[in-house]
């Protein structure tokens, strides 16, 4: 037995179509099996976009947070109660006044078909920064402070070009 690769050219017509057919359903099981990244502000509210119209409900580490059925909705969790919603023309749901804690991995499930995740972090709003000279001579030094905040980059420019960057 050879370990020649298989050409599709010498493949039956049948055979390609099979090949054909499994390619794309793992294209699209990688595709719908990732999770969308969702970023969100503490106080502030998100949406996760995918639409639940009859039945289906929002799950947050396999716990129901919020159930459709019949198209009414309830929501199911006490933690979360006036802050989970769902709005009936679009199908879509939301939470409000986000928590830090509310970071993690939520799932839609729509009518029992199809699940979609979303990983949602949620960061601290950051201050407006305050820049300071601390000598005014040539080498200066400038100095760029935020009382609060999470997940900030800052960059300095000079004369509209990228100079340093840091993420924290």
């Amino acid at each position: 037995m050879s370990n020649r690769p298989v050409r599709l050219k010498y493949l039956k017509p049948k055979m390609k179509i099979i090949l054909c057919i499994f390619l794309l359903y793992i294209t699209a099981v990688s595709v719908f099996g990732e999770s969308q990244e969702l970023n969100g502000i503490v106080g502030k509210s998100i949406e996760f976009k995918y639409a639940v119209k009859t039945n289906g409900g929002l799950m947050y580490s396999s716990v129901t947070i919020g159930d459709i059925r019949d198209s009414s909705f309830t929501p199911s969790i006490e933690k979360y109660n006036g802050r989970v919603h769902w709005d009936s023309s679009t199908g879509y749901f939301s939470l409000s006044e986000l928590r830090l804690n509310d970071s993690g991995v939520y799932n839609v499930q729509n009518d029992g078909q199809k699940s979609v995740s979303f990983s949602l972090t949620v960061w601290i709003n950051v201050t407006k920064p305050h820049v300071s000279i601390t000598q005014n001579e040539y080498p200066c030094t400038l100095q760029c402070t935020v009382e609060r905040g999470t997940g900030a980059t800052l960059s300095w420019y000079r004369e509209g070009d990228k100079r340093w960057s840091i993420h924290t």
